[in-house]
């Protein structure tokens, strides 16, 4: 080999050395926590968990309203559990959206299976014998999450009247 390709070679070879180190070192830096008097305290609010049940009647409509939600949405079994903040974040009230959103699907099959109007509701109990939550709506739902967890409420109920 000559002269001059040895030390094209070697100037290659150290470049890449070099490059790897810095890359290491950047990736150092970018993973190290910024010490704790650099940030500003963050508050930790206790986190509640509910568990929101679709309730779903044993009837024909609603059985195959679920079963199509449990095929279209990975991990549906009829239960959404949700972690909660006080006071509950977006993307919180959006999950219990959903949830209503899910006993709304079973509530409209009903009502084109039967020809009923069904009237759909959330209960701290799945016979409507409990105490009554709204759900409708984020403001809803806000206000609901929050006395659930003052009452430490774990569990909540879609009950269709029809």
């Amino acid at each position: 080999m000559s002269r001059h390709s040895l030390n094209a070679r070697f100037f290659c070879v150290t470049g890449r050395i070099i490059l790897a180190l810095g890359a290491g070192i950047l990736f150092s830096c970018a993973s190290t926590p910024a010490p704790s008097g650099d940030s500003p305290a963050k508050k930790s609010s206790p986190s509640y968990e509910v568990a929101l049940n679709d309730n779903c009647p044993q009837n024909t409509y609603a059985l195959t309203a679920e079963l199509a939600l449990e095929a279209t949405i990975s991990g549906y079994k009829g239960t959404t559990s949700l972690l909660f903040s006080v006071p509950p974040e977006d993307e919180q009230v959006m999950a219990a959206q959903e949830f209503h959103s899910f006993c709304r699907s079973i509530a409209e099959a009903i009502e084109k299976g039967t020809g009923r109007t069904v009237s759909l509701s959330f209960n701290t109990s799945p016979d409507s014998s409990g105490e009554e939550f709204k759900f409708s709506t984020a403001k809803e739902i806000k206000a609901s999450l929050q006395v659930m967890a003052q009452g430490n409420i774990t569990e909540l109920y879609a009950v269709y009247d029809y």
